[in-house]
């Protein structure tokens, strides 16, 4: 397996209803969904979403991460027991 393409999309959501975390009263949610792709034409997705202030990261460190780790992965091999391993 190869993942052949990777999306990265931005979002920026309204709660339905405010969240309150600790102190902190949240009305929204960012984050940004992840899309990859393998040359079958299979799509997998996840979503990454640090809440600012309890997470260590940053929304734009986790998104930098995320695409060093899709271009490292871009058209190589994927081993079938590290895609079973998802």
């Amino acid at each position: 397996m190869r993942i052949v393409k990777y999306e990265i999309r931005r979002y920026n959501l309204p709660f339905v209803s405010e969240v309150v975390v600790a102190d902190e009263t949240l009305t929204r949610k960012s984050g940004a969904h992840v899309i990859l792709t393998d040359d079958s034409g299979i799509s997998g997705s996840g979503d990454v979403a640090p809440l600012a202030g309890y997470s260590i990261e940053s929304l734009q460190q986790a998104i930098d991460d995320i695409l060093g780790l899709c271009e490292l992965c871009k058209d190589r091999e994927i081993p079938a027991e590290a895609a079973d391993m998802a």
